[in-house]
């Protein structure tokens, strides 16, 4: 039967790395040199947790140097708002399934969005305790985009 096992793409080059960030609206990539660090298993549970966001994995020299990863690091790019948020190695190093599924949970959402019933169940569903919520009229003229 058809698998539902979702892996994060290998990312041998800059184009394919930059592609995969231009085309997701959230894509987290993962940047090691050391591909038998323990971080490595557990970022790639997350592309099986978090299937509708783009994971990619790289050990390119060429990659890690164009995105100034010195060691290992993860980093999110969120495309709405052109976000790099960045993991580097001291990070990580303490990182469990646990907290890494928050870092992505956390920063998956979008700071200020339009209210509908996707978005509430989304928003509703997370492991976030506290929301502030705004709401205001599009229709007004102190409303800014």
């Amino acid at each position: 039967g058809l698998s539902t096992t979702q892996e994060p793409v290998w990312l041998t080059d800059i184009p394919a790395t930059e592609e995969l960030i231009n085309a997701a609206e959230v894509a987290i990539i993962g940047f090691f040199q050391d591909l038998e660090i323990p971080i490595v298993p557990i970022f790639r549970s997350m592309a099986q947790q978090f299937q509708d966001i783009s994971f990619g994995i790289s050990n390119s020299s060429e990659v890690l140097t164009h995105y100034n990863i010195t060691r290992n690091g993860i980093c999110l790019f969120r495309l709405v708002d052109n976000k790099k948020l960045h993991l580097d190695a001291e990070d990580i190093e303490n990182l469990d399934d646990a907290k890494l599924s928050r870092f992505i949970q956390m920063h998956n959402l979008h700071w200020v969005t339009e209210y509908s019933p996707l978005v509430a169940a989304g928003l509703f569903d997370t492991m976030i305790q506290t929301h502030l919520l705004l709401i205001m009229n599009k229709a007004s003229p102190e409303y800014e985009e």
